[in-house]
């Protein structure tokens, strides 16, 4: 999970950087073009740079997402959990499912002992 933080992170610092990086150079752009730009063209080029700067944003978080989301379902036991508060049942839950695994009833039908239902059952 701490990885998954992390990347986040860095992939927030790299989109902000690309970011500060754009509007700097529209700025640099726009100081040296200021005379013959008018204000309309000056505001769509921000609004420009900002919004090509939040999808990439968006892009990053929704793939960011989707690989949370794939580990938790591959790395998660069934009787584990994500979330600290309920770590304190973790273990309890383990031994209740381990059990039910090693019980014989568990995958009978109903109704019947497996030797009942071989021999044609009463």
């Amino acid at each position: 999970m701490s990885g998954y933080l992390g990347g986040w992170l860095s992939s927030v610092q790299n989109a902000s950087q690309q970011l500060a990086s754009d509007l700097v150079s529209t700025a640099n752009s726009v100081t040296e073009n200021l005379q013959t730009m008018s204000l309309q063209d000056l505001g769509n080029g921000i609004k420009q740079v900002a919004q090509q700067s939040l999808d990439e944003i968006r892009k990053v978080e929704d793939s960011l997402r989707a690989q949370n989301q794939v580990q938790c379902e591959v790395t998660l036991l069934p009787w584990e959990t994500s979330m600290e508060e309920k770590s304190i049942v973790c273990q309890d839950l383990m031994e209740r499912i381990l059990k039910l695994s090693v019980e014989e009833s568990t995958f009978l039908p109903q109704g019947g002992s497996g030797e009942e239902q071989a021999q044609g059952g009463t």
